[in-house]
């Protein structure tokens, strides 16, 4: 039996949260210097390289760690539609 946390490091969403809203959110600048929180913000995102692009569910939970990070990622908001 797969544990919970073994499914999540592969990539597998959990089916808890309509997919109907996304925002696609792009890591635009370096966190080197910034304060940790904002390091372990951008990881727990599930950011692994800067510039790389991520569809994000639109939770609140979600919007609030992106409102922290703000200045360094780039928000859009999408569809589930729109990508396909």
């Amino acid at each position: 039996m797969k544990s919970w946390r073994r499914d999540n490091r592969k990539g597998k969403r959990d089916k808890g949260f309509p997919m109907e809203k996304t925002i696609r959110v792009k890591w635009m600048r370096s966190a080197i210097g910034r304060p940790s929180y904002q390091m372990k913000t951008i990881r727990g995102l599930g950011f692994k390289r800067l510039y790389q692009t991520l569809d994000l569910p639109d939770l609140p939970g979600i919007r609030g760690m992106v409102d922290s990070v703000g200045h360094l990622v780039e928000v859009t908001e999408s569809s589930e539609r729109e990508r396909g």
